[in-house]
């Protein structure tokens, strides 16, 4: 069953990185590249099942050639997207003196338009070939139990 939904997953970040191209907005561009690695990442964190306390897909799902990418697809979704991690932000304080006294700015690192940009085609490679290997591992089940 766990196998079925990852399908449904990568299906899902598939169809919203194909969906791109009929857009011209960065923010629509980056909120749908967002959507795409939030859906591919979650078959390979932690999930509960029913019958098995932890369900995820393994790096061994990911072809070796890709291993690299899917690497920093996952990082940037834990980085970014789901957390607010320091190292990546890079938070930086600043001191400015006012009339009334001192105020303490912050700046932090944003996301760039064109690196969630570059990740469309690679991931799409990616989401492919995992869904490819995740329908094997389905019809090598279904041949062993049907």
């Amino acid at each position: 069953m766990f196998y079925r939904m990852v399908t449904g997953d990568l299906d899902e970040a598939y169809r919203s990185l194909k969906i791109t191209r009929r857009y011209r907005k960065a923010d629509v561009i980056i909120a749908l590249v967002r959507d795409a690695i939030v859906a591919y990442a979650r078959p390979f964190s932690c999930n509960k099942g029913k019958f098995a306390k932890k369900l995820s897909l393994s790096k061994k799902d990911v072809p070796k050639s890709l291993q690299d990418f899917h690497e920093k697809v996952i990082d940037f979704r834990n980085q970014v997207f789901a957390h607010s991690d320091i190292p990546f932000r890079g938070p930086r304080l600043g001191r400015l003196q006012l009339d009334s006294g001192y105020i303490y700015p912050i700046s932090l690192k944003g996301l760039y338009y064109e690196e969630l940009v570059s990740y469309i085609e690679p991931l799409k490679q990616l989401i492919l070939e995992v869904h490819g290997s995740v329908v094997e591992k389905i019809k090598r089940i279904e041949n062993e139990y049907f």
